[in-house]
């Protein structure tokens, strides 16, 4: 990203007294969708095998 850019975005955002909250561990383009997507994806199987598990009861 732009480091001006995005500079001078948070400091406009500050000065209208809101906060700026921008990407540090992950980047903030492609890289930080495809991030995204993994995690999510990684949490709808988890559902899912959770959900299989539950299904599954002796009686």
């Amino acid at each position: 990203m732009n480091r001006v850019l995005a500079a001078g975005l948070a400091q406009a955002l500050r000065d209208r007294g809101l906060r700026a909250y921008l990407p540090r561990l992950a980047p903030a383009n492609d890289g930080g969708i495809a991030l995204g997507q993994a995690a999510h994806a990684r949490q709808v199987i988890m559902n899912e095998n959770a959900s299989a598990e539950e299904s599954r009861t002796c009686a």
